[in-house]
């Protein structure tokens, strides 16, 4: 399991720089409403438009900047997600096992220090992990981890989790 997430990190990383360099170039692809063509759907987010969901329009949107940049900066947020579920991604058979060490409350909106490491296990022996680790470390920032596939919750059968490598020592957080 490790050594399978070892080996996806350089391909990770190669398509984080791809996305982040491609990404003003994708966004004016997007149509009216704010999706992408299908033959860029590595760049795209499944469940929101370039346009952001509710919480980054709330947070991080610049009203004043054109939508172009906008869509540029959410896909610098969520860059590459389609091809970080759809090819790096892992999706647990019929009859897997979940189980997790640690505190399933650690978060950084609302802030809970601590970590916590959740496992799948297929029947066909195939592996999955995510590691998740936040601590408060000033007034203003905290340390978050997240590696391995996002797996916030006992994944549904057949739902592809997205692999994730981030180690953030600036995630703002809330109380």
């Amino acid at each position: 399991m490790i050594l399978k997430y070892l080996c996806l990190l350089p391909v990770n990383l190669f398509a984080a720089l791809f996305g982040y360099l491609l990404a003003p170039i994708v966004s004016l692809f997007a149509d009216d409403t704010g999706w992408l063509p299908n033959w860029l759907n590595w760049f795209q987010t499944p469940d929101n438009s370039l346009d952001g969901d509710k919480g980054w329009k709330s947070e991080h949107l610049w009203k004043w900047a054109p939508r172009w940049i906008n869509r540029t900066r959410w896909l610098w947020r969520n860059n590459m997600h389609g091809f970080n579920t759809s090819v790096l991604g892992f999706t647990p058979s019929f009859g897997f096992d979940y189980t997790f060490y640690g505190n399933q409350a650690i978060s950084n909106r609302p802030l809970v220090n601590g970590y916590v490491l959740r496992l799948i296990k297929n029947r066909n022996k195939q592996r999955a992990f995510q590691f998740y680790y936040v601590r408060k470390w000033s007034c203003d920032y905290c340390l978050r981890i997240n590696l391995g596939w996002k797996i916030w919750q006992k994944p549904e059968y057949g739902k592809s989790s997205q692999y994730v490598f981030s180690i953030n020592p600036f995630m703002g957080f809330r109380v």
